[in-house]
């Protein structure tokens, strides 16, 4: 498309549909800053914040004028929201209270901004959250 084409295109349908894919996305990737918080391992955080880059980048691909892209990809974050947020309470109640203990550690240092902290917390963990649960 040429650039003459392209700064002629408008939108034609309510610009709030967009705005609901954004907020979706933004709540996709806050679990994903959440589950990093409480990670028990640096390998495991990363794999976190990895997602979130990676929501972004999803959106950040979607065309803002094809407003059926932009409904799917809504439906499709709403779903993975949701399949998240019920996996959550699960994987939570599978850890032992010593490491639901140190994952509350973790994200209180993380919180704070205290890496060292963090890095120290992570060094007392010997398995990831993620190892855990597979064995669940």
């Amino acid at each position: 498309m040429s650039d003459e084409t392209a700064s002629k295109r408008t939108m034609d349908y309510d610009p709030m549909i967009y705005d609901a894919l954004r907020e979706t996305a933004n709540r996709v990737a806050g679990k994903y800053v959440a589950w990093a918080y409480r990670a028990l391992t640096a390998a495991e955080d990363a794999r976190w914040m990895q997602m979130v880059r990676d929501v972004r980048a999803e959106v950040r691909d979607i065309d803002t004028y094809d407003e059926s892209a932009i409904r799917a990809k809504t439906a499709e974050l709403t779903e993975r929201f949701r399949a998240m947020s019920a996996q959550e309470g699960t994987q939570w109640e599978r850890l032992s209270n010593d490491e639901k203990a140190l994952a509350n550690q973790i994200s209180a240092a993380y919180g704070r901004g205290d890496v060292d902290e963090v890095a120290r917390l992570r060094a007392l963990s010997t398995v990831s959250t993620e190892e855990r649960l597979d064995r669940g």
